[in-house]
């Protein structure tokens, strides 16, 4: 989804990076209405467009467990289905999650290229009095990574381009 701002910019919301939380503090209305999560190249806008970037390890994480979650007690999984996203047979495995799962990376959602980015962990910097939305009791993503090195190593493989662009460091360990 795309957010249009009061204060006459665009909000691009990347899957799993804070956007419920955006949306909901900023005025603004839908880019279109029922459309799922836009690329830039989407978009027709001549206004500033932003985003937030997650550290790719903890988003990853955050669709594993969300998933997990609404398949388990939630509504279908219309959306990802529907935007032809593979889930493993075992949903609990996370190797498997990450090696099947075919999220775009952040990298990719922004091209051509966007005005501004920030980062979630750092957001309280920019927005102050944000209310958290979506917060999951699973907000420490290393501990799951814990004895998984073939789990960081493929983490590190398929959103390197994501590491790199919005210096996230790639030093962080099973």
């Amino acid at each position: 989804m795309t957010w249009i701002c009061d204060n006459q910019t665009v909000f691009l919301h990347i899957p799993k990076c804070g956007g419920t939380s955006i949306m909901e503090y900023l005025p603004g209305r839908l880019y279109k209405e029922g459309w799922p999560h836009q690329t830039r190249s989407e978009i027709d806008t001549e206004l500033p467009v932003w985003t937030i970037v997650r550290h790719p390890a903890a988003r990853i994480i955050s669709y594993w467990m969300y998933i997990q979650t609404r398949i388990i007690s939630g509504p279908p999984l219309v959306g990802l289905l529907n935007q032809n996203k593979k889930l493993p047979e075992d949903i609990t495995n996370l190797y498997d999650f990450i090696k099947v799962f075919d999220e775009i990376p952040m990298t990719d959602y922004i091209k051509p290229g966007i005005d501004y980015w920030y980062k979630l962990e750092e957001i309280d910097k920019v927005f102050h009095d944000l209310p958290k939305k979506n917060i999951t009791r699973f907000y420490r993503w290393q501990t799951y990574l814990h004895g998984k090195p073939k789990c960081v190593k493929l983490i590190k493989e398929k959103y390197k381009q994501d590491f790199e662009n919005f210096n996230y460091s790639m030093d962080f360990k099973s």
